[in-house]
């Protein structure tokens, strides 16, 4: 399997989502689950650069990280150092994807691979869950958890300032 060719039809019978992109970011392939995980047809991938499914927040930087990356020839990772990444599918609408890179070189041409796995639903459910954890059910207020977050956050510029202020309300009768 030495052809760019062979490793795409290899690539095909995979299950994630994959995209092979050029040292400068471009794509080059996406195998079938990766079509169908943004709405693109191979023809739209081919005219694409890998910034264009990622959400503008991250642009710049990935892009550079990303050129970076496939010029060092530097070596496989999953990405969890920054959890998920925010993608854009066909539509515009937003998606969190786990992505694990690599580089690979054929006939003396390095290529940047991506796998890339839906991780919304995982990403939903976490995030309803701290915000459970973090709110009162009866009124959806913060608790106390909430608090204790915060201010575990803010103690360093609370020591700081040396001063702090604190609003208590008591309400009679409140849960009747």
């Amino acid at each position: 399997m030495r052809e760019l060719s062979d490793i795409k039809t290899f690539l095909e019978f995979l299950g994630d989502a994959i995209l092979v992109t050029d040292k400068n970011t471009n794509i080059i392939f996406a195998n079938t689950p990766c079509l169908a995980l943004f709405g693109y047809t191979q023809s739209q991938f081919s005219t694409m650069r890998v910034n264009d499914l990622v959400s503008s927040n991250v642009k710049e930087s990935h892009y550079e990280k990303m050129k970076s990356y496939i010029s060092n020839k530097s070596p496989a990772k999953v990405m969890m150092s920054r959890g998920v990444m925010p993608c854009l599918n066909s539509n515009g609408e937003a998606f969190h994807a786990r992505i694990s890179i690599a580089t690979m070189e054929v006939n003396n041409d390095t290529y940047g691979l991506a796998i890339i796995q839906d991780y919304s639903f995982v990403h939903n459910t976490i995030e309803e869950l701290k915000n459970a954890a973090n709110t009162d059910n009866l009124t959806g207020t913060y608790n106390q958890r909430y608090l204790h977050e915060v201010v575990n956050g803010l103690y360093r510029s609370i020591s700081l300032s040396k001063s702090v202020g604190m609003i208590f309300f008591d309400l009679n009768k409140f849960k009747p």
